[in-house]
């Protein structure tokens, strides 16, 4: 359906062109490279947030982080990661456009999509909290992530959804 959307959106559109990046689980492929590369290129990305990918979750926040505008869609009929979005909270304040037909879908693409980015301080707050999500089960990464926030004496609070 988000192939079609977006064809049929490349086809009504003249100064703009969707490059749709479909998940790709090779084994060996370098994938983030090409991905941030084409952020960096791009002056917003549009995400669909149906189901919350780690590699769509990142490629998000390094969006924000590159001052480019994250255009949210989801897809209505498709329960998804709806609750895991819901819990952590960032999506819903992004915002999202929700479709429920690749033709819903080529209307909000060719709809005037604002390219201007989030508004944030790029100075860093010493006194603010580093936010943690934590995974539904600790060990490994989350641990030492912990770990060396703690080392580093930085004021933070953890979420667990």
């Amino acid at each position: 359906m988000i192939s079609e959307g977006v064809a049929k959106a490349n086809r009504k559109l003249n100064n703009l062109r969707y490059e749709p990046w479909e998940f790709n689980d090779t084994a060996g492929n370098l994938l983030i490279s090409p991905v941030v590369d084409a952020i960096d290129q791009s002056c917003f990305i549009v995400a669909d947030i149906t189901y919350l990918n780690p590699n769509v979750v990142y490629e998000i926040g390094f969006s924000i982080g590159r001052s480019r505008r994250c255009f949210l869609v989801r897809h209505t009929g498709t329960d998804g990661d709806k609750k895991i979005a819901r819990d952590v909270g960032i999506f819903d304040t992004l915002g999202f456009e929700p479709y429920e037909t690749a033709d819903e879908l080529t209307n909000t693409l060719t709809a005037y999509v604002d390219p201007a980015p989030l508004p944030f301080s790029a100075q860093l707050d010493r006194r603010a909290p580093v936010y943690v999500v934590e995974p539904p089960t600790k060990g490994g990464i989350a641990t030492v992530m912990t770990s060396r926030l703690k080392k580093a004496r930085y004021k933070y609070r953890s979420f667990n959804p």
